[in-house]
């Protein structure tokens, strides 16, 4: 996620997703100058939230959606589809392989678990129309699927 943020800190923001969508395929070029660039998007720098630090993401989160890493070759992550993600295995090794992107939190009205409300990148057919839901109190150093292992905010220009 860092690389991205330093890629873009050398551009004049970031396309909308209607001028450059995610096509989900491999390339080598980019075609970033082929857009309009939204107001607002450039990035100045970046910080990073200590690892393990969940009340540190959680107040990134409260001003701002935070890019972090899970481990999301677990099936029951691959397979989600609803609820909040609630299995103690996922992550416990803190191995991650995948970014997604932090945007929320809150509490499920039926079980009352807190989660963390993450956006994939795998389309809106995936999980929850595109997003899932991960349980915050977990026993993993690491959170659930290792959610707080690497955790980093933009800072806008």
């Amino acid at each position: 996620m860092e690389f991205a943020f330093k890629f873009d800190e050398s551009s004049d923001g970031l396309c909308s997703e209607a001028d450059y969508p995610y096509l989900a395929a491999d390339g080598d070029t980019c075609n970033s100058d082929q857009c309009e660039h939204v107001p607002g998007t450039q990035v100045q720098d970046y910080i990073d939230v200590a690892e393990g630090d969940l009340d540190g993401l959680l107040a990134s989160v409260s001003l701002q959606p935070t890019s972090i890493a899970v481990q999301a070759d677990q099936m029951y992550f691959q397979l989600y589809q609803s609820g909040v993600l609630d299995d103690d295995d996922c992550g416990a090794e803190g191995n991650i392989d995948h970014g997604v992107l932090a945007v929320g939190y809150g509490r499920d009205e039926e079980t009352g678990e807190r989660y963390l409300l993450i956006k994939n990148s795998w389309g809106e057919t995936w999980g929850d129309k595109g997003y899932i839901k991960m349980k915050t109190d977990t026993s993993n150093p690491y959170g659930m699927c290792a959610m707080l292992r690497v955790m980093t905010a933009p800072i806008l220009a």
